[in-house]
């Protein structure tokens, strides 16, 4: 989901620190012809169906398959097998955008773009789901859930197209997609877990409120004067959202602490790795192999991506740290001036 078109372009240094690039793929009136006849599946019936697809599909993957036996195959994973399954996952996420798309149609709203972006420099995908913030709060909670449906139905055919044909793509591909489905839901990346904890809890800017009402109770805790109603919402939600705060900030510090306890590991083999995918491409150019050289060159950009996301979430930390360091500094300097100012005032009242 694509959180708002009409924010205000950022500078090219803000966007390259943080990673944030857009490109739109298709426009208003081919995502409204495409996703048209796939509002079906929101009918009562086909939600059932699909809900049973689901579950039975998985349960019959995880019963039949060796595991031990896939992990063998999977070390054999040949550049065209490669190349295979990422066609086929940019498909079944495509196919996740266009769930959000046929939810806006499904309730009367037209669909917005559907394009390409980094995200952090995560390669990702987006919808612009604008106009569902007409709707209410339900109906946009089944906008945010629409695209990790569809993509489950998709996988879904994927496993029993594997557990059929026993062609390993098909498997690949299908995990990967419940792996990504994972990450989308999770509420601390502003990716669809995000959108729907916010609606849940009818918050629309759910991570700057969060973090308003943290620091509004850590001043509390420290016996700091606090505005006394910072956000016009009840107790159970304030509370709510302050865990959210919480949980997120350690989520974040975690992610950081992890990077950089493998970044001096990570960054001294990234020379080799890279060379070794190059060494690869060049392999396939002599012995004009064409799966070979597009499937290394596609795996050195997504490495040198993965470099790029690791080192912008250092730096935007870093960032953040100078900026807090910089604000608590400040105050500082301003309490004893303010401190003069009131025993003036006091003085001169007596």
């Amino acid at each position: 989901i694509q959180p708002s078109s009409r924010q205000r372009k950022k500078p090219l240094c803000q966007r390259l620190l943080r990673g944030q690039f857009r490109w739109r793929l298709m426009n208003t009136k081919l995502v409204e012809r495409v996703c048209a006849p796939l509002t079906i599946l929101y009918e009562p019936l086909s939600v059932l169906l699909a809900l049973v697809l689901v579950v039975a599909s998985r349960w019959a993957l995880f019963r039949s398959i060796d595991w031990h036996f896939y992990g063998q195959v999977m070390a054999q994973f040949n550049p065209g097998d490669y190349l295979l399954s990422l066609g086929l996952l940019i498909a079944v996420v495509l196919v996740h955008e266009f769930g959000h798309a046929a939810a806006q149609l499904r309730f009367g709203l037209p669909p917005g773009p559907i394009g390409f972006q980094l995200y952090l420099y995560i390669p990702a995908f987006f919808a612009n789901v604008d106009a569902s913030w007409k709707l209410k709060p339900s109906r946009r909670i089944v906008i945010d859930l629409a695209g990790i449906y569809f993509q489950t139905v998709a996988a879904s055919v994927l496993y029993l197209m594997a557990l059929e044909t026993n062609f390993t793509p098909l498997l690949t591909t299908a995990l990967a997609s419940d792996s990504l489905c994972l990450i989308a839901i999770n509420p601390f990346l502003r990716f669809d877990g995000y959108w729907l904890l916010a609606d849940a809890l009818a918050v629309p800017n759910l991570r700057t409120l969060s973090q308003r009402l943290l620091a509004h109770y850590w001043k509390r805790l420290l016996g700091r004067e606090a505005p006394g109603n910072i956000l016009p919402i009840g107790r159970a939600r304030a509370a709510t959202v302050t865990a959210y705060a919480i949980l997120r900030n350690g989520f974040w510090l975690f992610v950081v602490f992890a990077i950089v306890r493998n970044l001096s590991r990570l960054y001294a083999g990234a020379s080799a790795t890279l060379w070794k995918f190059l060494s690869q491409g060049l392999d396939g150019v002599r012995s004009l192999d064409g799966a070979l050289v597009a499937s290394s060159l596609i795996r050195m950009v997504l490495f040198v991506l993965l470099l790029l996301t690791m080192s912008a979430l250092l730096a935007n930390t870093a960032v953040k740290v100078w900026q807090l360091a910089r604000a608590g500094v400040e105050k500082a300097r301003c309490r004893p001036q303010q401190s003069c100012q009131s025993r003036r005032t006091r003085m001169g009242g007596n």
